[in-house]
């Protein structure tokens, strides 16, 4: 992409007040005012010192070279100042939304918006900046996967509990957005589909203090507190106090620019009126993720957009990778994302939180609306190279390599092919399935029966070992929309902590009443000897 050359804003002598600037020029004026102020040693910021500098650069007749790239402050523009392109809803407020771009060549902020329609007032609110929201699921990516991936814990072939992590006051915490548990699935999907009983689980299995400080330490998201330091926060996105456009943007401009995290700037230089350097502003980057984790985020993020809750966003299937993220009732909707060219986030939500009631993600189809145009006449970049990964086939009850007993099993197939980095793949194959004599007609292992009597159909089905503390934790979950199946007694293989057969009755105690046997064997055919298991593969 061609790079872009910085304007130069020559700011008159003279009182602010009569004009309405832009909110990427008052933006550039704030950021300017706090660099003057550290110059001068001064460290604490308020009202009154800012607007001592703000007042200083009015009359000073300074000329300070901005990041801004006017294509794009046009395209926002035209979405965010026609209302007519803001999504409509049943609120009596005005529906309000957020835009911060980063050109991913420079890492420098190209354009924003802090609000729809005309800004009204000269340092006037800007949601962009100065809002404090909650992230929703969008933070997922910040504060567990990328760090998990980092961290060599997670890779998108690992298999998560899809089950409550833990029960407070008679409730499953946390839900999922479908509100059912599916028990277990990879982080691909996890990902994928933004599961939130998957991002819990995942970030107890990488530790909370090490996700609260790769997102606020080494991804810049600046305004967690040690309040944030827990679950709902990391994983849900509720923050206590919240998180801004501004940093959200930056923090996802590190996947399309190799892992490097570079502070958004506004501002190069400033000189002064005999033509003077007074400021530089010098970009802060830091390199915080390997090759490998960043492939690995693409790679998820790109299907998160193909196949998953970002399809709104999606304009150039398989060249553009984002996240989502929703807040309790509705009440903040986001969408950040990226091409190999530019990275944008997008909040929306009204001034005074109620529920956004849209049968869509406002977020993601204005993050489209703005950033399609741009990419007009641009080629096609990928995020992620295949060619450096392999698939595999896993077991998502074992975690390990699946075998032919995993697609055989008695609830369906439980096998999911993910892409890793050829190190990645499981040494293992799966041992907790094992495939017996399974009788169609009855639902449960075969007896000799079965064998004998006409119309009966016999086929090999595979079931799975679980032990007693599995048993109890599935009981304890049915209640909370756990699948039906996973409560099923026919897929049980039951075994004990070292992996001997223990006697199974069911998960109701209901089965097995006058033999001792792992598994539920049929009693529809005149019962016999129980043909024994096939093999274990």
């Amino acid at each position: 992409m061609e790079n872009k050359k910085y304007l130069n804003v020559a700011l008159p002598k003279g009182r602010l007040g009569e004009k309405v600037y832009s909110y990427f020029v008052d933006v550039v004026l704030q950021d300017v005012a706090k660099a003057m102020a550290k110059q001068d040693g001064i460290d604490e910021w308020n009202d009154n010192i800012w607007k001592t500098y703000v007042d200083r650069i009015n009359r000073g007749g300074y000329h300070i070279y901005t990041t801004i790239d006017t294509k794009v402050q046009a395209q926002i523009d035209k979405i965010y100042k026609d209302l007519k392109n803001i999504p409509n809803t049943k609120s009596a407020q005005q529906l309000q939304s957020a835009i911060v771009i980063v050109d991913n060549t420079t890492g420098d902020i190209v354009g924003m918006a802090g609000g729809v329609g005309d800004e009204k007032a000269h340092f006037g609110q800007n949601r962009a900046t100065k809002s404090r929201l909650q992230s929703g699921s969008s933070i997922k990516p910040l504060s567990i996967y990328a760090p998990g991936f980092e961290q060599g814990t997670l890779t998108p072939a690992t298999v998560i509990k899809d089950m409550p992590l833990d029960y407070r006051n008679g409730a499953a915490w946390p839900r999922n957005e479908n509100r059912i548990y599916a028990y277990t699935r990879t982080i691909f999907k996890g990902i994928e589909d933004s599961v939130n009983a998957v991002a819990a689980n995942s970030l107890n299995k990488i530790g909370t203090n090490y996700g609260y400080e790769f997102a606020k330490d080494s991804f810049g998201l600046s305004t967690l507190r040690e309040e944030d330091l827990q679950f709902s926060s990391l994983a849900l996105g509720a923050q206590h106090y919240g998180v801004t456009v501004r940093d959200m943007a930056c923090a996802f401009a590190t996947f399309p620019n190799d892992g490097t995290y570079r502070a958004g700037r506004t501002w190069t230089k400033v000189y002064n009126s005999k033509g003077e350097m007074v400021l530089d502003n010098p970009q802060d980057s830091r390199q915080i993720l390997s090759e490998k984790a960043v492939t690995y985020m693409n790679y998820c993020l790109v299907n998160a957009v193909v196949n998953g809750t970002g399809k709104t966003a999606n304009f150039a299937s398989g060249y553009v990778a984002g996240k989502t993220g929703t807040t309790s009732s509705l009440r903040d909707r986001w969408f950040c994302g990226y091409t190999n060219y530019y990275t944008a986030a997008v909040w929306c939500g009204y001034d005074q939180p109620e529920t956004i009631s849209l049968g869509f993600n406002p977020a993601a189809r204005l993050w489209n609306n703005v950033m399609k145009p741009l990419h007009s006449g641009l080629k096609n970049v990928a995020l992620y190279d295949k060619s450096k990964m392999v698939s595999v086939e896993i077991c998502l009850d074992s975690g390990k390599v699946a075998t032919a007993a995993c697609k055989n099993d008695v609830r369906g197939g439980r096998v999911e092919s993910v892409l890793v980095y050829p190190e990645d793949v499981p040494t293992a194959s799966c041992d907790k399935h094992i495939l017996v004599n399974y009788c169609a007609n009855g639902n449960a292992v075969a007896g000799e029966g079965c064998l004998h009597t006409s119309g009966v159909t016999v086929v090999q089905k595979a079931l799975l070992k679980i032990t007693r503390d599995d048993v109890n934790e599935i009981l304890k979950a049915k209640n909370f929309a756990l699948e039906a199946k996973y409560v099923q007694d026919n897929y049980v293989y039951l075994v004990t902590s070292d992996g001997k057969d223990d006697s199974f009755k069911g998960f109701y105690g209901n089965i097995n009443y006058n033999v001792t046997l792992p598994y539920k064997v049929c009693t529809m055919h005149g019962g016999g000897a129980v043909v024994p298991p096939v093999t274990e593969e």
